[in-house]
């Protein structure tokens, strides 16, 4: 939630990617997990500080970053399906050419090899990248499909919305993973009971 650059006290905080970052692992720090992000947050100064931390890192590069070197960006001599590998001791940078003029970079601190899937033609390090990122676009698709949100120029209401939305998705996750028979097979079924039960005890 970015609540813009507050006033000097105690809710000023820095709202760098960087800083996020290290803000939302903090409980983390020296788990050993690996973190995913986008390429808002990525960056090399971040790969190694999280390092530091014990944690290791996948993420897209934007192409503007200094540390990409030149033969990683897009070109019109690169062809499709090829990649290309970057090490450096503990990080790992690779471009690979989905289709022509373009190319997707990524950086890794949890991969210090050039492994390709034989299967795809892709590169561990995006077939990584895209299972762990996948989570939070089928969350994202189930809160829009049914969605409690409303038109509002209340900021408060739009959180709440929010948090109505991923309340229901994180409750019928956890209805499925403990009792797998009573859980309605579609999520429509599964808000409108939700929604019923919610309102019994007002209505009786």
């Amino acid at each position: 939630m970015y609540c813009r650059a507050q006033q000097p006290g105690p809710y000023q905080v820095s709202n760098s990617s960087h800083d996020i970052v290290h803000r939302l692992i903090s409980k983390w720090k020296g788990s050993y997990r690996n973190v995913t992000t986008d390429s808002w947050y990525t960056s090399y100064p971040l790969a190694k500080s999280l390092l530091d931390d014990s944690i290791t890192i996948i993420g897209t590069l934007k192409a503007n970053k200094k540390e990409i070197p030149q033969e990683f960006l897009p070109s019109k001599t690169r062809q499709p399906g090829s990649s290309i590998f970057g090490f450096q001791k503990d990080i790992t940078l690779v471009s690979h050419v989905p289709r022509k003029n373009r190319s997707v970079i990524l950086l890794s601190t949890m991969y210090n090899d050039g492994g390709i899937d034989p299967g795809s033609n892709k590169p561990n390090i995006i077939l990584d990248y895209n299972r762990n990122k996948g989570g939070v676009a089928v969350v994202d698709q189930l809160c829009s499909t049914y969605t409690v949100s409303r038109k509002t120029y209340r900021w408060p209401m739009s959180l709440f919305y929010a948090f109505l939305n991923v309340a229901g998705t994180d409750s019928q996750i956890l209805l499925q993973a403990s009792a797998p028979d009573e859980a309605p097979k579609y999520r429509r079924g599964f808000l409108k009971n939700l929604a019923t039960s919610l309102m019994k005890p007002h209505l009786q």
